[in-house]
């Protein structure tokens, strides 16, 4: 009985962890969400952000899902909530919580958009890629909204790009931004230390408007996200 009482109670655990990893959604303004997919990281669930932009006719995505199966999810949740089609998807960077989904995307017709730099390192590094290339800092119009993409340095990667949407005044910075609540600068394996901070300064510079801030990974907020990402490349000696 004690054994069969174990199980139960491992079963329990094991699906309320398989729960808490289901996507989440949340209104972050009218005509924009934060979808937020898991995945593990050093034995842990770790949550990725990214956006679900609604257009006058469709959906634009701002990175895919964490890999294939959570953007399978993400699209589900759009076709049950608003019937519209996705029109595109643009990547910040080439790591697969950004681009991992960009096979089933693909295959439904959708844009995968992204720079020439992120192109060029999902290939090299075997990885799902965009093919809709655009500058590394161009504003263009999907169904009457401005998307603003730019490329303000290296830092999380080489080719880590934001994305303005000025009508909201929101900006997703992607892995280069860190939440508030991270201690440190996470996964760096891509990163560019001496360049970062730098970086971060031209972001600060270049949206100082910024009403929202989207990191990759966390609780999103204002520009004190800039801030607080500066600070933790400080400690870290940068």
């Amino acid at each position: 009985m004690r054994r069969v009482y174990g199980v139960l109670v491992l079963a329990v655990l094991l699906a309320g962890t398989a729960r808490a990893q289901e996507p989440e959604y949340h209104g972050l303004c009218a005509g924009v969400e934060v979808h937020i997919t898991y995945d593990q990281y050093q034995g842990k669930p770790v949550p990725s952000n990214g956006l679900i932009v609604h257009t006058r006719d469709s959906i634009v995505l701002i990175d895919t899902g964490w890999g294939v199966r959570n953007t399978r999810k993400v699209l589900r949740h759009i076709k049950l909530a608003s019937g519209r089609p996705v029109a595109a998807c643009i990547s910040t960077h080439f790591h697969d919580d950004r681009t991992g989904g960009i096979p089933v995307l693909q295959r439904g017709g959708v844009r995968c958009i992204g720079t020439a730099a992120t192109r060029d390192l999902a290939l090299q590094h075997r990885k799902p890629a965009p093919v809709v290339i655009v500058p590394e800092d161009t504003t263009f119009m999907i169904d009457g909204v401005a998307f603003a993409v730019f490329h303000p340095g290296a830092g999380h990667t080489r080719d880590n790009i934001v994305v303005w949407l000025p009508n909201a005044q929101i900006l997703m910075g992607g892995c280069l931004v860190k939440s508030t609540e991270s201690t440190d600068l996470g996964h760096i394996g891509d990163a560019d230390l001496e360049a970062w901070p730098g970086t971060i300064r031209v972001v600060q510079a270049r949206f100082p408007d910024a009403r929202s801030v989207i990191s990759g990974h966390g609780a999103w907020g204002g520009i004190e996200l800039l801030d607080h990402t500066l600070h933790l490349l400080d400690q870290h000696g940068h």
